[in-house]
């Protein structure tokens, strides 16, 4: 089964690098695992307002929401230098493997809400701050903000190739600087932030997304620490200290603050 799913990654990985191969594109292809928001609003944030510019760098955003096994042939191939992906895939990914590294944060702690089925309290079910927004209006109960009880375990990353990292490290620093400044508008700005997702054609209603905001801007933030993700490591069984999945030394090179 293993190799089936690798097989068909590689198929739908062939479907997606041809068009990045035709165009001979120079600059930093940055992988997003996801289409929500929390993945999506950073780096398009960061190309409208300019700061990757302003760093001197050209990123490329490539979507591919498959999941793990997409994104290790992403990293494998060398089709993306760098992704935004959720901490518990990488994690597990690097673990099987994968030549990458963990060298930043995105969402430092998990973005979920326990949600009550109306008048059944022993029902429930996680969603996510979009999701919450809809469920709310319509009048479901509130059970437990999951990121409040579990506030050490980041949610969302940034990883880096190991080789692109290590032969480009001001490159990968300079990725961090960017998108930690975009980070800053989301905690500080939100309608304009909410407004360059726009738009960057982001999917979703925009309304719903800029109240979804109001749950989860505050938890973005390019600095991760090391025992946040020992922590997840334990959660999640995996072997290995925390110097064998996150590189910190790409943060410090950025000189990033909150």
């Amino acid at each position: 089964m293993k190799i089936v799913l690798q097989n068909f990654a590689m198929i739908l990985l062939m479907a997606v690098a041809a068009p990045l191969a035709a165009s001979e594109f120079r600059g930093i292809t940055l992988g997003l695992v996801s289409t929500s928001w929390n993945t999506q609003l950073p780096p398009a944030v960061a190309e409208r307002a300019g700061f990757f510019r302003d760093e001197g760098l050209e990123v490329r955003s490539v979507t591919v929401a498959s999941g793990g096994p997409i994104m290790m042939a992403l990293l494998t191939s060398g089709q993306a230098e760098m992704v935004i992906v959720g901490a518990v895939a990488m994690l597990r990914g690097i673990a099987s493997g994968a030549p990458a590294m963990v060298v930043g944060g995105v969402v430092d702690k998990p973005d979920y809400t326990l949600v009550g089925a109306k008048g059944m309290k022993s029902l429930a079910a996680p969603l996510s701050s979009g999701e919450r927004v809809r469920v709310e209006k319509q009048g479901f109960p509130i059970l437990l903000e999951i990121g409040k009880a579990l506030p050490d375990l980041p949610f969302t990353v940034v990883a880096a190739t190991r080789r692109f990292a290590a032969s480009n490290p001001d490159k990968v620093a300079a990725v961090l600087r960017a998108l930690s400044r975009a980070m800053r508008l989301i905690r500080e700005n939100k309608d304009s932030a909410v407004e360059l997702g726009r738009m960057h054609r982001l999917r979703g209603e925009p309304e719903v997304q800029r109240r979804a905001l109001d749950y989860v801007a505050e938890d973005f933030d390019v600095r991760l620490k090391k025992e946040n993700v020992a922590a997840l490591l334990n959660v999640l069984g995996l072997k290995g200290g925390p110097d064998e999945f996150f590189d910190e030394s790409y943060l410090r090179r950025s000189e990033v603050t909150r």
